[in-house]
């Protein structure tokens, strides 16, 4: 579920840099949610080589 609001936010975003590409603060969001989709991406597929188990605490 947190990987389809983060897939979500991103989507929001580009078509926000659309229609505002000079806003910085867009710009800097879009990046940012795209890191941490990444990141959330990269935590799912090292659980799934643990088998479940992980060495991540925070959700």
């Amino acid at each position: 579920m947190q990987l389809e609001r983060w897939e979500a936010s991103i989507q929001d975003y580009e078509i926000l840099l659309q229609e505002t590409p000079e806003n910085e603060e867009v710009k800097r969001s879009l990046l940012e949610a795209q890191a941490c989709l990444r990141k959330r991406l990269g935590r799912d597929a090292e659980e799934a080589e643990n088998g479940g188990a992980t060495s991540f605490d925070s959700p």
